[in-house]
């Protein structure tokens, strides 16, 4: 569904009553609609309200210093008028694609962090970037200390060719499930471990474990 406002007091009434994912935004509103000052303190008005949805903004005032200057203020992105539907369409379609994924993203971090099993994010040269409270548990590094760290670090040396040809398996669009295993804890207990490791999309270079 698509909701008209004419002013910012209209946008910010429906942004209460609707939450729209995306919205896009004149920066000529009134009573200022030769400039843009209007339509700027709109954004900043809708961004803490709803911080989560994508503003697109239009305006054909000083386009590069509206859209510098939106794009400072938190606008997702920019077009000059006048509009094109086509590439209007796109740039909307992309904004609610990526809501969406961050939406989704945002749910699977609650999942992680509520699990049980440690869940361990890296990338395929084994840098990590997620760290479960579960994965604290039970290897003794903070996710402070762990983030940014080599996931290798946490393998003994002599499983590190393992990992490699576990690596090897997931860039060739194989999942590996439930391998028996080994990893090394902050305080150097070796612990027995079941492996699973899988991209979190086909076009990902990076890895959950």
């Amino acid at each position: 569904d698509v909701v008209v406002a004419g002013d910012r007091a209209a946008a910010i009434e429906a942004l209460r009553l609707h939450e729209p994912q995306v919205v896009t935004l004149d920066l000529g509103l009134p009573p200022d609609p030769d400039g843009t000052s209007e339509g700027m303190a709109t954004l900043a008005e809708l961004l803490a309200l709803k911080p989560d949805v994508k503003v697109i903004v239009a305006s054909g005032h000083g386009a590069r210093e509206s859209a510098l200057a939106a794009i400072a203020g938190g606008a997702w992105d920019f077009y000059q008028k006048p509009i094109d539907i086509d590439q209007l369409g796109l740039i909307v379609a992309r904004a609610f694609h990526v809501h969406a994924l961050e939406a989704e993203n945002r749910r699977l971090a609650l999942v992680a962090t509520q699990s049980s099993d440690a869940i361990i994010i890296h990338d395929l040269l084994g840098n990590i970037s997620f760290w479960n409270p579960a994965a604290e548990r039970m290897l003794g590094y903070p996710a402070a200390v762990a983030i940014g760290r080599p996931v290798e670090a946490m393998v003994p040396p002599e499983l590190r060719g393992e990992l490699d040809r576990l690596h090897d398996e997931v860039r060739q669009g194989r999942e590996v499930r439930q391998v028996e295993t080994v990893r090394i804890s902050r305080d150097g207990r070796r612990i027995d471990t079941a492996l699973s490791l899988f991209p979190l999309d086909r076009k990902s270079t990076r890895l959950n474990s």
